[in-house]
């Protein structure tokens, strides 16, 4: 897991400056940064502007993490700069306050000047909301690694072929304007406010409607608008932008938990704990589901998993130890199985989707799930991940899943 975050306690609240410009007052830090972007081959003032803006707020959230990991006292465990940076994005505020026409080096360019403020009270309270929910934490690495690719896009134009800079330019412009709304849609929805969250996510998803994020936080206003319909929809729809996307599969099986179909949670909660076996939420309500079907080995199982992982970070170690304990004597131990009656699991990875179906096959293992994801930095159409370890000895029969990837569709 990454390192709890905790409550910021700044040294003192009088006056400090710091760096370039870094000040800090009356619990609100403000700067001026400076962003600038390229004109020409196709990108046009307006889109200029805002890739522009979008440096300048990255300049401004680097200052402010190498601020804040310098002036603060945590009560128990530090951050990095890199999870400062992601966890502040969705705070700071930005004004702008001019943008000039220049010429660097020979080249026509826009440098517009932000003033951007964070205000503490914010966001302490959304490093308190981190310290224990998951999936807000989720949300906002997404968002980081999101905003990462949009600016990789940004900065690979100048090598585009100059026919398709300005369809890629103005798509990337409306996919920062689209993640603007989605930060609006989000401190609405954090508010209650769910009629104002929806109406920016639907705003943000006009504009790029391939943003997998936007359809799970619209899913979640839903759930909790009790529309658990159009909440699914959203979830699905989530997952078949971004298969990667835990989160969507964690809040499709909590649908299922509470409709009582607890098989085909237990399915959804699989898929979360195979993309990130490091998050202990799942265990927790995987064992449960296990409860409900009165499996009472596999509920054990997963909430020792769950006790091991949390410890007491959520103070619920005594409660969930107590479960245990007063269960454990339903526990049916299972037989041992000889050894002979094992086989043992093939390496899958860097095969064919075909060659995986033979391998598995002719192992007497039986296929389950194929899941499709897209991996630029792996070859395509090839196995990355298979659900059962290479090498491990399991029962002939055993369900084995297998990970896929897949080139992206593109806009």
């Amino acid at each position: 897991m990454k390192k709890t975050i905790l409550l910021i306690t700044f040294l003192c609240f009088s006056l400090m400056l710091y760096g370039a410009g870094v000040v800090v007052k009356d619990k609100m830090i403000t700067l001026k940064c400076t962003g600038i972007s390229y004109m020409g081959s196709g990108i046009t003032v307006d889109d200029a502007k805002a890739f522009a803006v979008n440096d300048a707020k990255r300049s401004a959230l680097e200052q402010v993490g190498t601020y804040l990991e310098s002036h603060m006292e945590l009560s128990n465990n530090m951050v990095t700069k890199d999870e400062i940076v992601t966890y502040t994005a969705g705070v700071l505020k930005a004004e702008i306050l001019k943008a000039e026409n220049k010429v660097i080096e020979g080249t026509f360019a826009i440098e517009v000047t932000i003033n951007a403020t964070i205000d503490m009270d914010y966001l302490n309270d959304r490093l308190a909301k981190i310290k224990d929910d998951t999936e807000l934490r989720k949300m906002l690495e997404e968002q980081k690694r999101l905003n990462d690719k949009l600016t990789k896009e940004i900065n690979q134009l100048k090598t585009t072929k100059q026919e398709s800079v300005p369809e890629k330019s103005k798509n990337i412009a409306k996919s920062l304007e689209a993640a603007d709304y989605f930060e609006i849609g989000f401190k609405a929805q954090e508010n209650g406010l769910y009629e104002e969250a929806l109406k920016n996510y639907k705003k943000a998803i006009d504009l790029n409607p391939k943003i997998a994020q936007i359809y799970n936080n619209r899913g979640l206003v839903h759930y909790f608008m009790k529309d658990y319909a159009k909440a699914e929809s959203n979830f699905d729809k989530a997952i078949e932008l971004d298969p990667k996307l835990c989160m969507s599969y964690n809040n499709k099986a909590i649908i299922y938990y509470e409709r009582r179909l607890y098989e085909q949670a237990i399915k959804y909660f699989n898929m979360v704990i195979e993309l990130d076996p490091k998050l202990e939420q799942p265990y927790y309500n995987r064992g449960f589901a296990y409860y409900k079907l009165n499996q009472m080995d596999l509920c054990i199982k997963d909430l020792k998993t769950y006790q091991n992982m949390a410890k007491n970070k959520y103070g619920d170690e005594s409660r969930v130890a107590k479960f245990i304990k007063d269960n454990e004597k339903y526990v049916t131990p299972a037989p041992a199985t000889p050894q002979s009656d094992l086989i043992s699991v093939p390496n899958l990875y860097n095969n064919s989707q075909e060659e995986a179906k033979k391998k598995i096959k002719q192992a007497g293992l039986v296929l389950g799930l194929i899941k499709s994801v897209t991996d630029e930095d792996k070859a395509f159409n090839r196995v990355i991940g298979q659900s059962l370890k290479k090498g491990e000895k399991v029962k002939k029969g055993a369900v084995i899943d297998i990970t896929v990837n897949v080139e992206a569709s593109g806009w």
